[in-house]
């Protein structure tokens, strides 16, 4: 996690943006008013998204949970696929 006021922020905009994009950081943004910012790059911003389609729904977030339980419980069974 990375922390920057709003003129280091303009100074360096460059630099923290690329960090942001290229290490999956997470850029707080302070302001004076004691409110802030955050920034994440759009590949993370994407994966908070679909995270949040997935677990949308009860009956989805249920059978995923419970695929994952499986997984982690060994239990689980291979098919091999018919190609035509």
């Amino acid at each position: 996690m990375i922390a920057s006021n709003y003129t280091e922020f303009r100074n360096n905009m460059k630099e923290l943006l690329d960090q942001v994009e290229e290490n999956q950081e997470t850029l707080i943004l302070k302001r004076g008013s004691g409110k802030g910012a955050v920034i994440i790059s759009l590949e993370e911003y994407n994966s908070i998204m679909e995270t949040m389609h997935l677990l949308g729904s009860k009956s989805n977030a249920k059978r995923l949970f419970e695929s994952i339980e499986q997984l982690n419980n060994d239990n689980i069974s291979t098919k091999t696929l018919i190609v035509d």
